[in-house]
């Protein structure tokens, strides 16, 4: 079944943001947001919401663009550094037994170790955190970040649990952290996440 733009715009948010949405506070002009697009991420300032459109200034070229709901991506950035709060697996340090307690619905960071703190992550979703991260570690040929591990990378490896999260499924979690990490463009995913703007079916009236 399609859905509103309006209802594909509220499942990629968390509840913070959710809440200043639904009480029409989120777009108020002069507002400052996280944008991630196929370009990157940029701050924005919110210049004006009709219920369906948002206009707004891009603060680092002051170029005005416009975007309907669904095709729109904001990210919370201050909630998902409070998310970071969690334990850091060092692959030069700990094996698959240090975290297989991890047997939950989790997102799961990986930062090749010979990047910047900038770029180089990878984010993924996984039903049993642990199990996923033991696919990576036997499969060389799936994707990049397969092959990079199998060559030997060093890396980082954090998991953040979907309970607590804020946020109400994994595909909501993983795409708001590919944006927070600007993984799609200066990492490893080669998507922007199953939750990202364009991934979903939505009514051809775009109904407030």
């Amino acid at each position: 079944m399609c859905k509103t733009a309006k209802e594909v715009f509220e499942e990629r948010l968390d509840s913070e943001y959710l809440d200043l949405f639904t009480k029409g506070e989120l777009f108020k002009a002069g507002n400052i947001l996280d944008w991630e697009n196929l370009n990157g991420t940029n701050k924005i300032t919110v210049l004006s919401y009709d219920g369906i459109k948002v206009s707004f200034k891009v603060n680092s070229t002051g170029k005005i663009e416009s975007f309907t709901l669904d095709n729109l991506y904001v990210f919370n950035k201050a909630h998902l550094e409070s998310l970071l709060n969690t334990e850091v697996y060092d692959s030069t340090k700990h094996t698959l037994d240090d975290y297989i307690h991890i047997d939950c619905n989790c997102i799961y960071i990986i930062h090749d170790k010979d990047c910047d703190e900038n770029s180089g992550y990878y984010v993924g979703q996984a039903e049993h955190g642990s199990w996923r991260i033991k696919d990576h570690l036997q499969n060389s040929s799936v994707g990049e970040i397969d092959k990079r591990i199998h060559e030997g990378m060093k890396y980082t490896l954090r998991f953040i649990r979907l309970e607590g999260s804020g946020y109400n499924c994994l595909d909501s979690l993983e795409s708001a952290f590919i944006a927070y990490y600007n993984s799609f463009h200066t990492g490893y995913n080669r998507t922007r996440g199953n939750n990202g703007p364009g991934n979903k079916r939505i009514t051809m009236k775009l109904c407030k």
